[in-house]
């Protein structure tokens, strides 16, 4: 609800600590004049009313304290009652008396209602003493402000226009200040109840007004010009006049910069300020710091008052814009850290990208925060004095942002000490500033400090303390209904919430987190909606942790209920809430019965095989299922055209998961029904993160129809709708998807055509009957047959039969079958050492195929050029061997095809063993890249390529004495597949083990040492080699001498007494 200007004494603030005294002041002094007091009429004698003049002057003045008590108590109601009965007092005419309960004029109005009477002014003519015109105009104006802020703004503007009417003729200078007042009410309250035309309308009369009243020869009137001509310079702001509005400010402040009255110097220093918020919201950050700068050095301040507002809140406003770039600063480098790939290997082994180091980073960061700490101390040292409440809030928040600035600094200092003493610092900064506001009256004030402590406790690391000072700070903020407080109440409740649960107060947390949701659920503040949120969903999680369901989906469903409106973080969070749902009922559903692993899945494999005359049995929904599908409705019925891309994603997301969750259930009917519903709301989003999804929304509903129901008829069209929708996509990801699309399509034409179907595979290419692409496939695979004899020669032969004859064919079908047959040409030629021919035709190879779209072929492309490597190793040429496998890096490093992957694991593992006798770090920088990518894939293949990067890593370490760094490594194999019973991934894992033998054996960890040769010999004879267990057994042997044989015996016998009694 807008809100009217404070124009000079008239709006005093009157420090909340004084209220309640400056109101028994004034209605001491009301209830001694007002007997004493007369109404002044015209037809009074002169001498009669001179001896009451002095008197009612004493009266009004009590009157007004008392109104600007309870304006700055915010208490409208009373001010509008207060305001009614000066007007009725000092105008009876306006009021009858009758309306105006006597006791109302003398009363300290603590809970009244405005009295019910004629609205001032009256219909009547202005009747009252010209002595009290100030009065009636001041106290209209009043009324005006106190109806606004009880949202009643048409009221407060029929008054404001009544009184502009009502006293337009007078020349009474007093009287004048109070009609300019009303026009700078008047024209505020237009302008933020209007739209564009009210705000170019205002601009004028504000103009207007400056003409009318600026030559007044009366301070007061002065100064309330200057706020109309601030009032202008904004407005012409809002409506983008930037360079006028500018002007208008540096006029404002060249005008009374240096004058004698401190209100114009206020109003100068306002001007200053404004600009500098001009600039800064314009881009022009230097600029702005300027202008703050400026408006500092011109206005020193000795004084409370309005020039001490000013520059503080110009020091405040440095403060928070330099914490602003502090934080850019920081999420600039976590996106640089992203985008470089961190730990990305670049061509010459080392780590890639422009990203700084960390230590500039470090540098960077510390740098910044020393200025933050200037600019606190700089406002800190200016008003440390001050008892003026908006100053003191500005000082309190200093106080917060160095104490926090100090905490940041610390987490970069390179030694302890500096460290340590930066904590120390901002732990008695924190303690003296609870110490001497946390009692403050001003609910401002009191925030900052509150917030300032809760900084501190979050810091510490220490769930006993921190608890504690939860506790105390609740104490303090109790039942308080103060808006400003009401944030840091809801967040002070969910540190409380947090600390139980880091000290395993399960169900004080519990409830902690229950109380703010029954307190605050009815809150319409953003900021209080949000912790509502936030608390929520870790209520919702620890109810999870603890197997309550019910009462999680109960508390999530309150959740659904809160009211975003437009605030795009609200949306966010509910959506979260609503997405949680789902993933509570998907966590009840039944186990997948289908094959699991990449969400998009790849058909091109599957050649001609479909499923034949036996579909995959179909599975019925179970009631957890079917509320899974509801909550998913649920979430896209809300959300699903939100108007922020995020909130967007988190129902796409719902609706594909929902989808893949079924169809690995088997549930085929109810997955393309999902897939369906995410197209229907997803198909035309052209959201980066939603468009991915929704392609593969398509390729996995393609692949149910054509793999899962065997209907490649229904398949087609959904691949021919990929490649037409995404054909000018460009990411790597969306290329994954357009080669898989690309591949599987093949793959749908060929199982038709075999199912008698005519197919189109292009009209620009060759017919090819069904019995030609047999034939040919026949032929390759005799060559497969010959090969894996080791008949190399004769293999070729059949692989060049092919080739001779339709290598030049544009055909889909007709290339992939000549690239099978030339990628298996390189092998046998690399096996036969013909390794400049083999070189010739890899080099061919990826030339002719390198650049289509197709996964198959990229598949077969990036072995070419693995072979390709191979060779050139061969021949010593490790330059373009590097070459090669950097080749393949670059170009897949990206892609989420498994075969891909494991290309570029194996890339990297060769490219390492290339580096390993010239370049000790980077080869242990690639194997690391290798295990981080690889370790915890689901995919064997990938898992295989880390554990023999780790064993490789261990090794190298060992050999350059490293050993506690190889400890290190091997078990973070051991961590990540220890238990894995695949033959290729434990074979790495009885490598790894002997590896820690030796390495514990350097380090003297001789328990160590025993217990992994232990856990060798005990392992099965598919896991190690029988000279691995001779050797461990014979070391084991060593370490640990054979026992007498009565102790033998003894434990024999209690083993066997043991598994009897088991």
């Amino acid at each position: 609800m807008p809100q009217l200007p404070d124009p000079d004494h008239a709006f005093s603030v009157t420090p909340a600590v004084d209220v309640e005294r400056a109101l028994a002041d004034a209605d001491a002094v009301i209830a001694r004049l007002q007997p004493l007091v007369r109404i002044p009429t015209s037809a009074a004698s002169h001498d009669a009313e001179a001896a009451q003049h002095e008197l009612r002057e004493h009266l009004a003045s009590a009157w007004f304290r008392k109104i600007d008590a309870l304006r700055a108590a915010a208490r409208n109601a009373d001010g509008l009652v207060a305001a009614q009965a000066l007007l009725a007092y000092f105008e009876p005419a306006a009021t009858p008396v009758s309306a105006v309960d006597p006791a109302d004029l003398t009363t300290n109005f603590s809970g009244g209602a405005a009295v019910d009477a004629e609205p001032w002014p009256p219909s009547s003519p202005l009747t009252a003493d010209p002595q009290v015109w100030p009065w009636l105009a001041r106290a209209a104006c009043h009324q005006a402000t106190f109806l606004n802020a009880m949202n009643r703004s048409d009221e407060a503007l029929e008054i404001l226009v009544a009184v502009q009417r009502r006293f337009a003729q007078t020349d009474a200078l007093p009287v004048r200040e109070w009609l300019a007042v009303a026009g700078l009410q008047d024209a505020r309250l237009r302008a933020e109840l209007g739209a564009t035309f009210a705000r170019v309308d205002m601009v004028r009369r504000c103009q207007d007004l400056v003409d009318k009243f600026g030559g007044d020869d009366w301070p007061a009137t002065r100064a309330v010009a200057g706020k109309l001509r601030l009032l202008r310079a904004s407005l012409l702001s809002q409506l983008d006049y930037v360079a006028d509005a500018l002007e208008s400010y540096d006029s404002l402040h060249a005008d009374w910069r240096a004058s004698g009255d401190p209100r114009l110097q206020a109003i100068a220093a306002d001007a200053l300020l404004a600009k500098a918020r001009l600039l800064a919201a314009s881009g022009r950050s230097d600029d702005a710091m300027a202008a703050n700068a400026t408006l500092v050095s011109d206005f020193p301040v000795d004084v409370d008052g309005g020039v001490r507002r000013a520059v503080a809140q110009s020091q405040a406003d440095t403060v928070q814009w330099l914490v602003a770039h502090v934080d850019e600063d920081e999420d600039d480098e976590d996106d640089a850290d992203e985008e470089g790939d961190a730990g990305e290997v670049s061509d010459d082994g080392r780590t890639a990208g422009d990203t700084p180091p960390a230590d500039v980073h470090a540098t960077r960061r510390t740098s910044a925060q020393d200025r933050v700490i200037a600019a606190c101390d700089a406002l800190i040292a200016a008003h440390r004095s001050s008892t003026d409440t908006p100053v003191l809030v500005n000082l309190n928040m200093a106080l917060r942002q160095k104490a926090r600035a100090l905490r940041a600094r610390a987490t970069e200092r390179d030694d302890s000490t500096s460290a340590d003493a930066d904590l120390a610092e901002a732990q008695a900064l924190t303690d003296g500033q609870w110490a001497s506001y946390a009692g403050h009256s001003d609910a401002g004030v009191l925030e900052q400090a509150v917030r300032a402590q809760l900084d501190q406790l979050a810091s510490l690391d220490a769930p006993q303390a921190e608890l504690a000072g939860y506790i105390q700070v609740l104490a303090r903020l109790g039942d308080t209904t103060e808006p400003a407080l009401q944030q840091p109440l809801t967040r002070a409740l969910q540190l409380k919430a947090w600390a139980e649960q880091a000290l395993g107060q399960t169900g004080d947390a519990l409830a902690t987190l229950a109380g703010l949701h029954t307190r605050f659920t009815q809150s319409d503040d953003p900021g209080v909606q949000w912790a509502v949120l936030v608390g929520g969903l870790q209520h919702a999680r620890l109810l999870l942790r603890e197997e309550r369901q019910g009462e999680a989906l109960q508390v999530l469903s309150s959740l659904e209920h809160v009211d975003c409106g437009e605030h795009q973080g609200l949306r966010l969070l509910v959506a979260q809430a609503m997405d949680m749902t789902c993933d509570v009922w998907a966590a009840q559903a039944s186990p997948p019965r289908a094959r699991q692993g990449a969400e998009e899945e790849d058909s091109e494999d599957a050649e001609d095989s479909g499923h034949g005359d036996t579909p995959p049995q179909r599975a019925p929904l179970t009631p957890a299922e079917s509320n899974h599908a509801a909550a998913v409705q649920a979430l896209l019925a809300r959300f699903a055209s939100d108007a922020d891309a995020g909130v967007r994603r988190v129902a796409a997301d719902a609706c594909y998961a929902l989808a893949v969750a079924q169809r690995e259930r088997l549930q085929l009917d109810a997955a393309l029904a999902s897939y369906g519903l995410y197209l229907q709301h997803f198909e035309t989003d052209t959201a980066p993160a939603i468009l991915e999804r929704t392609a593969s929304a398509w390729l996995n509903k393609a692949y149910i129809l054509m793999e899962l129901l065997d209907r490649p008829a229904d398949a087609l069209p959904v691949y021919d709708a990929i490649l037409a929708r995404f054909a000018a996509a460009t990411s790597a990801s969306m290329r994954d998807t357009l080669a898989r699309a690309s591949a599987s399509r093949l793959t749908c034409l060929n199982q038709l055509q075999r199912a008698g179907v005519a197919v189109n595979y292009g009209d620009q290419y060759e017919d090819v009957p069904l019995e030609k692409r047999d034939a040919i496939q026949a032929t390759i695979s005799r060559g497969i047959h010959l090969a894996d004899a080791g008949k190399h020669r004769e293999a070729i032969a059949c692989y060049d039969e092919v080739l001779q004859a339709h290598l030049e064919s544009l055909h889909p079908e007709l290339r992939r079958q000549c690239l099978d047959a030339m990628v298996r040409k390189v092998f046998s030629l690399g096996r036969l050492a013909q390794r400049q021919e083999a070189l010739a035709l890899s080099n061919e190879l990826i030339a002719r195929y390198g650049a289509d779209l197709s996964t198959s072929t990229e598949k077969d492309v990036a072995l070419a050029m693995s072979y390709k490597a191979v060779q050139l190793d061969r021949l010593d040429r490790h330059d373009e061997e590097m070459s090669v496998y950097r080749e393949i890096i670059d170009r897949w490093r990206q892609s989420t095809v498994p075969a891909l992957r494991v290309r570029v694991a194996n890339a990297r593992y060769a490219l390492a063993m290339t580096l390993s006798d010239t370049d000790l770090e980077a080869t242990l920088a690639l194997y690391k890249q290798v295990m981080d990518t690889c370790l915890e894939s689901p995919d064997v293949a990938l898992r295989t390529e880390g554990a023999k990067s780790a064993v490789n890593r261990a090794f190298r370490l060992r050999g350059a004495g490293r050993h506690a760094e190889a400890v290190e490594c091997a078990q973070a194999l051991l961590a990540a597949c220890g238990e894995a019973t695949d033959p290729a991934l434990a074979t790495q894992l009885t490598k790894a083990r002997i590896g820690l033998v030796k390495s514990y054996a350097a380090l003297g960890q001789t328990a160590d040492q025993i217990a992994t040769l232990q856990t060798l010999t005990a392992l099965p004879d598919s896991a190690i080699t029988p000279e691995q267990r001779e050797s461990a057994n014979a070391e084991l042997l060593v370490l640990r001498p054979p026992e007498a044989p009565i102790v033998l015996a003894a434990r024999r016998i209690g083993a066997w007494f043991g598994q009897r009694k088991g």
